[in-house]
């Protein structure tokens, strides 16, 4: 989905990063060979069977925001761009791209044809762009008029697109391209289906275009029911649907789970820890501390039934982007000592660190003889996220009054004397205790991902407390500072532009980040104009995440595209591209391919 379509906002419904290998697929849930229910073998003019919602809307995918709409839009529109499998802009529509002073130049195929015959020109994306610009902010693409200028038709082939920005500008490029008849009636697009009924919250019926410019569906018909509630696991193991869009969280799906055909696709939602840098947070030692204790995997299993993946920056996992982020592991004895660095330690063995009132941060001597070789750069030490165990300090412990030495003589030290300084010791000591808000007003799983951070961080010593309120509620908590962390979704867009949530006037922004180079990095990332410098641009950006620690990323959450046991589904789906990959579906009886 187009950056302008998935805006970055932050999200009242909570929702990895892969090495330098790319993107280990087996890290998504998948159930490709289901055992197949007793039933007579259908043939593929025989028809796909799907759901829409019964508030389904004008058929028109430049107006109609709806989400569920817009994967059934999927399969009659295209765009002139295409995200590719690993999140790159590529041409579709369009054969060609050249970037120009003020811009891009798109070249057309040639011989591709709208549903009503039509030839496709570049005056017909012009149209589609105009039409765009009159849904306006209301519009699903909204997001598209910040990014581009103007658009105009050099010939019947070429299409010439001002924009100030670079490569970025091209995820905006991936608008359905629409056709609007003479006469009323229904918009017309270039995908492999067109329509031939739409009964608005009814029915939707499409068949084979019979045109399409690439390789006709093996499925000839598609039928779209419309239904009050969201798709179910159970409607397809009834067979009352072939495929549906799912979000699989509870242990309650797991059975009919098993009994169909899976695959988890990646949905753009990070679930985000946000603390406030304007409090106990401010410490970079400290956010350094729950980066070390944070157990993602354990969250992933915990909370979201497996069903999401590790990620360290809000990166989608399977983007040509995150090839060089690597997530990080829990590490507690590294944590431990970022947290004695800054004076806590376990002294009264309760298993929460504290340390005493009259604690004196110490001073770090230097070493008088560095190895230049080994040193790091000038500023490094401090944003490393990992101690060095020859520099850790230690702790400057509490001074004590002189004892008289001749009483101590006189009368010894009782056990009422001890007992004494210990409790004198542990009340005038402070436990490290945080303040997490979490929404209230959200399913189960934001209950099970606080209290699953509870535990990991008891783990390392530290008291978090949940407080649970109403979303709203707690935006007033976060904008008046009154916090330390906060547990939110947030949708990234298809791009790798942050600037809404770590630009230091981002309208997301609300821990009170504020980084000149941070704002250096994201201006560089929008102004990169090759797909090479884009990527140069987004590892910067991701690097000046893991040092300041502005937000830690949990994980991405999945939604699960499910297929009856007789469907063979190929090709990976991705956000708003549910039926990726349809023209090469077909029925049979031995499951997914």
């Amino acid at each position: 989905m187009a950056t302008c379509l998935a805006a970055a906002t932050l999200l009242w419904s909570l929702t990895g990063c892969s090495a330098s290998g790319g993107f280990d697929w087996s890290m998504l849930s998948t159930n490709p060979t289901p055992t197949p229910q007793a039933q007579a073998a259908r043939s593929d003019e025989e028809g796909l069977r799907l759901a829409m919602p019964a508030d389904s809307g004008a058929f028109d995918p430049l107006t109609n925001g709806s989400a569920d709409m817009q994967e059934l839009f999927s399969l009659v529109f295209e765009g002139l761009l295409r995200l590719g499998d690993q999140g790159q802009p590529e041409p579709w529509l369009a054969e060609t791209m050249e970037k120009t002073q003020t811009g891009w130049t798109f070249t057309l195929r040639s011989g591709v044809e709208f549903h009503d015959g039509t030839l496709l020109s570049a005056q017909d994306v012009v149209n589609a762009f105009e039409a765009l610009k009159q849904a306006g902010e209301s519009g699903p693409y909204a997001g598209c008029l910040q990014v581009i200028t103007s658009m105009s038709a050099q010939d019947n082939q070429t299409l010439l697109v001002e924009t100030p920005y670079g490569y970025e500008a091209l995820y905006s490029l991936c608008f359905p391209v629409v056709r609007y008849p003479e006469q009323d009636g229904l918009a017309i697009g270039t995908g492999p289906y067109k329509v031939e009924s739409y009964l608005m919250g009814v029915e939707l019926k499409l068949v084979s275009s019979g045109n399409w410019w690439r390789k006709a569906p093996a499925i000839a018909s598609l039928q779209a029911t419309g239904q009050q509630e969201d798709p179910t696991v159970e409607q397809v193991q009834e067979g009352e649907l072939d495929v549906a869009l799912v979000e699989l969280t509870m242990a309650s799906s797991l059975y009919a789970y098993s009994r169909v055909g899976t695959q988890d696709y990646l949905t753009g939602r990070v679930e985000l820890l946000l603390p406030n840098l304007e409090g106990a947070l401010s410490d970079l030692r400290l956010r350094q501390a729950i980066a070390y204790l944070l157990d993602r995997r354990e969250i992933i299993t915990s909370a979201f039934q497996g069903h999401g993946v590790a990620a360290e920056v809000p990166v989608w996992p399977d983007s040509f982007l995150s090839e060089q982020v690597i997530a990080g592991e829990q590490d507690l004895d590294t944590a431990a000592a970022l947290l004695e660095q800054m004076g806590f330690e376990d002294l009264d063995g309760d298993g929460l660190v504290e340390r005493t009132a009259n604690y004196v941060a110490p001073t770090p001597t230097p070493s008088p003889t560095p190895d230049p070789s080994a040193s790091p750069e000038a500023g490094e030490a401090e944003a490393s996220p990992t101690p060095s165990p020859s520099s850790t300090p230690t702790p400057t412990p509490s001074p004590t009054p002189e004892a008289d030495e001749e009483e101590d003589e006189d009368e010894g030290v009782t056990l009422e004397d001890l007992l004494g300084d210990a409790l004198q010791q542990e009340e005038d000591s402070q436990h490290l205790s945080l303040t997490l808000l979490a929404a209230s007003d959200n399913s189960a799983e934001g209950t099970d991902v606080a209290l699953c951070l509870q535990s990991q961080f008891r783990a390392a010593g530290i008291e978090l407390e949940i407080e649970s309120l109403p979303f709203e509620e707690l935006l007033e908590r976060m904008q008046a500072k009154e916090y330390d962390l906060a547990l939110l979704g947030y949708q990234l867009g298809s791009s790798a532009n942050l600037q809404p949530l770590l630009g230091s006037e981002g309208e997301n922004n609300l821990m009170g980040y504020r980084s000149a180079t941070m704002d250096a990095d994201l201006n560089a990332l929008l102004s990169a104009e090759s797909q090479e410098a884009y990527q140069v641009a987004a590892q910067r950006l991701y690097a000046q995440i893991q040092q300041d620690l502005p937000v830690f990323t949990l994980c991405m959450r999945c939604a699960t595209r499910v297929t009856a046991p007789d469907l063979n589904a190929s090709g990976t789906a991705r956000l708003g591209d549910g039926y990726r990959g349809i023209e090469n579906w077909s029925f049979g009886s031995d499951g997914q391919g």
